[in-house]
């Protein structure tokens, strides 16, 4: 199990264009987000004077030797629902209150601190926390306007997997010289479009969700990066919907 942030823009994400490595793995057009390496299933225990919750997890071992399932591994879970902020499982956890809080304190540390390093701006922002592991945290944190928990919020994920709209993107250098910025935008929404659609997506439900033009004045030709992103929903044939029309 694994905490991230995101960001959302007026209900799309905001994409990180740039290329960047993970464990030796290179990504290229990420949604902005922060790893926290927190979740249910993390592991706690005491390093010196500190509690430390994860980044090591039991996953989905957690039915069987997490506290609250009867287990003797001391995690996320059984640290949220001694302090009574969840219920979950069938065994109350023998743990300390003050072990406890002080590891949740850490634990949230962790998520204001995430939240803060993802924000565009320094004004409060609404959290929308999803995810089984999003019931285990409190309903304040600090630097956040409020945090909305929407209906079905602990499945989220198999929610999102299934309505994700499918998207395709541009990121390329034009030379601008005797060419207009908008033909030149024209040109990378139709390639963008055309990936999109190569990928699944439906060619009548396309929009462009994201643009971006920036001009490099240390190339010759009056130069431009153009970034252009669109997304749509995915393209349902009736063979895979049993019969009926697409939806």
């Amino acid at each position: 199990m694994d905490g991230i942030a995101g960001l959302l823009i007026e209900g799309t994400t905001l994409s990180l264009w740039s290329f960047f490595g993970l464990c030796g793995i290179s990504f290229v057009g990420s949604v902005i987000a922060a790893s926290l390496g927190l979740g249910g299933g993390s592991i706690v225990y005491r390093s010196g004077d500190r509690m430390r919750v994860g980044p090591e997890s039991l996953g989905y071992r957690i039915v069987e030797e997490g506290l609250v399932f009867g287990g003797d591994t001391l995690t996320f879970t059984d640290v949220a629902v001694s302090l009574g902020v969840a219920k979950i499982g069938n065994v109350l956890p023998r743990v300390s209150q003050r072990e406890a809080q002080d590891a949740y304190d850490v634990a949230v540390d962790r998520l204001e601190d995430a939240i803060d390093r993802i924000k565009t701006g320094g004004a409060p922002m609404s959290v929308v926390a999803v995810g089984g592991g999003s019931s285990l945290l409190p309903d304040r944190l600090s630097g956040v306007l409020e945090v909305l928990r929407p209906p079905n919020f602990d499945v989220a994920n198999a929610i999102g997997a299934a309505t994700a709209r499918v998207s395709g993107r541009v990121d390329r250098i034009y030379a601008m010289a005797g060419r207009q910025l908008s033909d030149v935008l024209d040109e990378a929404r139709q390639m963008a479009e055309a990936d999109a659609i190569r990928a699944g997506a439906d060619p009548g439900a396309l929009e462009v969700v994201e643009v971006e033009e920036i001009p490099l004045a240390y190339l010759l030709g009056n130069a431009s990066r153009v970034r252009v992103r669109v997304a749509g929903d995915l393209l349902l044939t009736r063979r895979q919907l049993g019969g009926q029309e697409r939806v």
